[in-house]
């Protein structure tokens, strides 16, 4: 899951650097009802954002509460012309597995009686949607967006076909990253609104999946309990939809190092770092220094340092990290980082256990036998423990 509160040192950092000074970063957020998110705030004088929604009382109040000028809210529906693919929405005859329907959060609107987009999206007033019509790729032609940097989708339905739409834009206008809303059940129509079309439309594309989520929802059956004050998903049942974050990989596309400029590649960092994939940031670190990028004031060596995470043995810099690793990756396993780290911790006081009384043999026994009966068995979800003891890796 997307931390949408993480602040990042390095983003703040390289946003302020000489290298990004006379930069943008763009950020186009279909479905920004609510307001654009917070964590792009921390890009600073670098961010210029469209963000879009057709719920037309929604966005006169986002743009009159906007502080910043270069975020704008347009009313409209981001979408695709081309009526073939439209067609993957409504097509007859396909096997279907869309279960929505069937969740306890349909459940709980009934109940409800609750009119969830006007009450939640539309902040409770009368609902007033845009008689406009636009895909991305239109929308970046008519704002003469000469680059985009990340893109945003999330529109409870219609992803697909406004990721459609921006076929070009991710082509032509340099776009680093994208994250959309995916389905996981639908149709098998080959342009159905579902997380399989997409990720094969995102990889055609030259993106590697780098986040996947899985929102479980309780069937309406037994209804089990909300993650948040909402009647949303829930802590268990099936799948049903998650956020998948797509990204351009230099590691895996080594020619990037030589297509993406310095610019490209300092956003692309800060894109990593955003999203919280340290590790990401210290690999491409690597390969710029490698391959000997340069951004003006900025020490990659230094950054690849403050990539070393807090650790037990006392690393701080990354070349050092990474001998301790090659030398002997065991020092990575959970039991012996997990020591390594109580040996900084100050020591218990010992408590002498209470004296036993003497069991008469019967009894001891049924006490045997009744320790055995609650042993986890091995489809237990708890029984990590056991297993180890069982195969003797105490």
């Amino acid at each position: 899951m997307v931390d949408w509160n993480y602040q990042s040192k390095m983003v703040a950092a390289l946003a302020q650097s000489p290298a990004l000074a006379h930069s943008k970063f763009t950020v186009l957020d279909v479905g920004a009802s609510g307001g654009l998110e917070q964590i792009w705030r921390q890009y600073g004088a670098l961010l210029h954002a469209h963000c879009f929604d057709p719920l037309v009382t929604e966005v006169d109040r986002l743009n009159a509460i906007e502080p910043s000028p270069n975020v704008r809210y347009h009313a409209a529906w981001i979408t695709i012309a081309d009526e073939e693919i439209l067609a993957g929405k409504k097509a007859p005859g396909y096997p279907d597995t869309l279960s929505f329907h069937l969740t306890s959060a349909m459940r709980a609107a009934r109940a409800m009686k609750q009119n969830y987009v006007q009450e939640v999206f539309n902040s409770g007033a009368p609902l007033v949607y845009a008689d406009r019509n636009i895909s991305i790729d239109d929308f970046c032609v008519e704002e003469k967006c000469a680059s985009v940097d990340f893109i945003k989708i999330d529109t409870d339905g219609h992803d697909y076909y406004a990721l459609r739409g921006a076929a070009q834009t991710l082509k032509t206008r340099g776009v680093l990253g994208l994250m959309i809303e995916s389905q996981y059940h639908g149709s098998t129509h080959p342009y159905a609104n579902t997380f399989s079309n997409i990720d094969l439309f995102m990889r055609e594309c030259g993106y590697t999946l780098f986040h996947l989520d899985a929102w479980r929802y309780t069937r309406s059956g037994l209804p089990g309990v909300f993650c948040y004050d909402i009647q949303a998903q829930t802590r268990t049942g099936p799948v049903q939809w998650g956020d998948a974050v797509y990204f351009l990989d230099p590691l895996l596309h080594p020619e990037l190092l030589d297509t993406l400029d310095a610019v490209a590649l300092a956003k692309l960092l800060m894109l990593y770092d955003t999203f919280g994939l340290v590790d990401c940031v210290a690999s491409l670190l690597q390969a710029m220094r490698d391959k000997g990028v340069e951004l003006a004031g900025v020490d990659l060596t230094a950054l690849l340092d403050a990539c070393v995470p807090d650790n037990p043995y006392g690393l701080a810099r990354y070349d050092e990290y990474i001998a301790f690793f090659d030398k002997d990756p065991t020092t990575f396993y959970p039991t012996r980082w997990d020591a390594a780290c109580k040996k900084d911790e100050p020591e218990a006081a010992i408590v002498e256990p209470a004296p036993v009384a003497e069991i008469p043999e019967t009894a001891a026994v049924v006490a045997e036998q009744v320790v055995m009966a609650v042993q986890p068995s091995p489809s237990s979800p708890d029984r990590s423990g056991w297993l180890a003891r069982l195969f003797g890796k105490n």
